[in-house]
């Protein structure tokens, strides 16, 4: 199963999610998690507060993960080459990022980050959609199945209609 899974840390609300995530997973199976966090210039300041997020990143851990700090060269460059590097350096089996599932440009934007790095790495890409506030209604799986009632859903499982 997966023995190292490496999480990529990013400004996406959705991170701390993926992490939880992982660590939930290394949990279960055993492994060990790395954190990553890509920046694309190397200042002081900037591996300072990526330090800090993996830190808080973490906390949720069992077992203290493994922290990494990758800076893209040349400045600027496209992240996934790197992080796909990276993953095959490290021996990841599982790469983990997180997704808010709100359609927004950020999540367009991790949807894009993991097409990339399942092609580039050949590792498998895990996407961790955070939890969303309760909807009116419920989930729309919860509305179709009580839209059908009690009495088709018995029927399609041969049981007697409801009263």
């Amino acid at each position: 199963m997966y023995r190292h899974i490496l999480v990529l840390a990013t400004d996406h609300p959705a991170s701390a999610h993926a992490a939880q995530q992982a660590h939930r997973l290394t949990r279960a199976l055993g492994g060990r998690v790395t954190l990553l966090r890509v920046l694309a210039t190397g200042g002081t300041s900037q591996r300072a507060a990526a330090l800090a997020q993996l830190q808080a990143l973490a906390a949720g851990a069992r077992r203290a993960p493994g922290v990494a700090v990758l800076v893209l060269e040349p400045p600027g460059a496209e992240p996934a080459p790197a992080i796909a590097a990276f993953a095959t350096r490290s021996g990841a089996d599982l790469i983990v990022l997180g997704l808010g599932g709100t359609g927004s440009p950020a999540d367009d934007a991790q949807g894009a980050l993991a097409l990339a790095l399942a092609v580039l790495s050949g590792v498998p890409v895990q996407l961790a959609a955070a939890p969303s506030p309760a909807r009116v209604g419920g989930p729309p799986w919860l509305r179709v199945v009580e839209e059908a009632g009690p009495s088709r859903s018995a029927q399609r499982l041969g049981g007697q209609k409801s009263s």
